[in-house]
């Protein structure tokens, strides 16, 4: 398997263990918020556990402003962990500060727990959270709600209705009178909702994630409340500004079933010869974008004297703080398809050992708002590389030489 780098596991979360050194003011925020984060008690990772832990501390520290309430609930039975107002100075003083220290045992057993069970699915029962949020409003603040789960539903008493292997609710569910989706429950006026995945792909296919989320939003948009992203980044699950969704579901006339997505899931990159379906699908999604100028598509290939080099995408998209890659291939502003080995014999060669091509798409047209580089994870020879850009519905490419001693080589692609 592709070795690659990855970030070290962070070792303590200071709010659990009582203790912080940091000493950033923290941002003042107008007006002030009242927060709502949802973590499930079974399925989460202890890694990110502690990952969502070390962001609810910056939450309390430094991203939320001074009388904002934090109110930390438990999925799915919606149970209150714990619930607190934010105190005045800055990271250390807020997390010395009694009120907060006096809530720490409660925090400690939701991140740091002694036993996980990962072998279930982290379980939060969309359709009931907004009864809860608005059962445990205190003040008259806009409402934020931060969702760590997955986002099928998976609930023992309505199995026929669960999400899984690819079926997810038609539109009619909504409305069907014994539907578990149909509830009363509202949320406060206003509400915002950021989910975080902590798997980057957490569906069948991108396509069933698609309807998945599509349904979801739907669902809170009846209820009252807007979902802004979906991300498997935690720190980005704290932000609201530049949402992911801006437009409005409308709701589809249709009877009220489960519906199935029939795909199979996406096989891993396989080092064979033949590279011709994939080719095709690369064809098939920069076509797809010409058609579209609302989305961009980018694919690269190469070729060197070195078999094993091997090129890596790496985009940024402004507003996002996760990075589009070889190890997080689905981000909320678009989706690497595939990540190469080795080089290919010769450019464009279909008949060659290890076609090299990487592709991807954005899910917005704003070029500017890109930053891409290929980086050079592995070659002792020159690489030449065809990069290929759709945007506007236009097609262009350009031919480069990318040198193995240039670890990072950042695309100028307004220069297309």
């Amino acid at each position: 398997m592709k070795r690659k780098l990855k970030l070290t596991a962070i070792a303590v979360v200071a709010v659990i263990c009582g203790c912080s050194t940091d000493t950033e003011q923290p941002t003042q925020q107008m007006p002030n918020h009242e927060w709502f984060v949802v973590i499930p008690s079974e399925g989460l990772p202890k890694d990110g556990l502690m990952e969502v832990g070390r962001e609810f501390q910056n939450l309390i520290g430094k991203r939320a402003a001074p009388d904002d309430v934090v109110t930390l609930i438990r999925a799915p039975s919606h149970e209150t962990v714990c619930s607190f107002r934010v105190p005045q100075g800055d990271a250390k003083l807020r997390l010395r500060d009694p009120a907060v220290k006096s809530i720490l045992p409660d925090i400690r057993h939701v991140f740091a727990p002694e036993t996980v069970n990962t072998a279930v699915v982290p379980r939060v029962r969309l359709p009931d959270l907004a009864a809860a949020i608005s059962a445990g409003k205190k003040t008259s603040f806009s409402t934020r709600v931060v969702i760590f789960g997955s986002p099928l539903y998976s609930e023992p008493r309505y199995s026929d209705q669960n999400m899984r292997d690819g079926r997810f609710p038609s539109d009619g569910m909504l409305t069907e009178e014994y539907s578990p989706f149909n509830l009363d429950g509202r949320y406060p006026n206003g509400t915002l909702i950021s989910w975080c995945v902590l798997q980057s792909q957490w569906g069948l296919h991108s396509q069933y994630e698609d309807e998945v989320t599509r349904f979801n939003r739907l669902l809170l948009q009846r209820q009252n409340a807007t979902l802004v992203r979906v991300s498997s980044d935690v720190g980005m699950a704290f932000v609201f500004e530049n949402p992911q969704f801006t437009d409005t579901v409308e709701l589809r006339d249709e009877p009220a079933v489960m519906k199935t997505f029939n795909v199979v899931a996406k096989p891993a990159v396989q080092q064979t010869a033949s590279r011709s379906n994939e080719s095709a699908d690369a064809e098939a999604v920069l076509s797809a974008a010409e058609q579209d100028i609302g989305t961009i598509a980018l694919a690269i290939e190469w070729t060197s004297q070195d078999g094993d080099c091997d090129l890596d995408l790496w985009t940024e998209s402004a507003g996002h703080r996760e990075k589009m890659c070889y190890s997080h291939k689905k981000t909320a502003f678009g989706e690497l398809y595939r990540d190469v080995l080795h080089s290919s014999h010769s450019i464009s060669n279909p008949d060659a050992d290890y076609r090299s091509m990487e592709w991807q798409t954005i899910n917005h047209n704003r070029l500017e708002d890109l930053t891409v580089w290929i980086n050079v994870y592995r070659s002792s020879q020159p690489a030449v590389v065809r990069v290929i850009l759709v945007y506007n519905g236009e097609r262009k490419d350009k031919t480069i030489e990318i040198l193995p001693s240039v670890a990072w080589n950042k695309l100028d692609l307004r220069a297309f």
